[in-house]
């Protein structure tokens, strides 16, 4: 951001700080507050991607799969919400796993909440997500959730998930 750095020492001579060595260090605070606020303390959308392997589920006609990030220094976190289309649903196979905004940091290891609903049978369950790899994979109850688990998705199934995590430097 611009400032010299010198030592404390240098600036403390007398016991009274060097008034510029002040106004500089003031100056870079406030700049650099500036820059969160501005930058990253607000909302952004972003469009995540459901996926397993070995096939991806395809969410149907009216489907909606929406996300939104925001950051505070190098913490992000994550929304998501997913609503089921009402027709042309392919479940796939496999785990399913959310794509995150930003890459995760070196081995961070993470936990968030996620909250699942199946309106044709007023099933709801609430649970885990936690970061594997550079995705989110999501646990209700004792289950990873996927094509078929906690139940066979279909018209209007809901999943809502939150995560904060430390992701890379920027």
């Amino acid at each position: 951001m611009g400032a010299t750095v010198t030592t404390f020492p240098e600036q403390f001579v007398g016991q009274v700080a060097d008034p510029e060595f002040i106004n500089n260090l003031t100056d870079e605070v406030t700049r650099l507050g500036t820059y969160v606020t501005s930058a990253y303390a607000t909302w952004k959308p972003f469009t995540p991607t459901l996926t397993a392997t070995p096939t991806s589920p395809n969410l149907g006609a009216g489907a909606s799969l929406t996300g939104r990030y925001r950051m505070a220094g190098s913490l992000l976190t994550a929304e998501y919400t997913i609503v089921w289309g009402s027709s042309g649903i392919s479940v796939g196979s496999g785990i399913y796993r959310l794509s995150l905004p930003r890459p995760p940091a070196f081995g961070v290891k993470a936990l968030g909440v996620l909250w699942v609903s199946h309106p044709s049978t007023l099933a709801q369950q609430a649970g885990v997500c936690r970061i594997v790899g550079t995705g989110l994979e999501m646990i209700a109850l004792d289950k990873v959730l996927s094509h078929a688990l906690p139940w066979t998705w279909a018209a209007g199934d809901q999943i809502g998930a939150a995560i904060t995590y430390e992701n890379e430097a920027i």
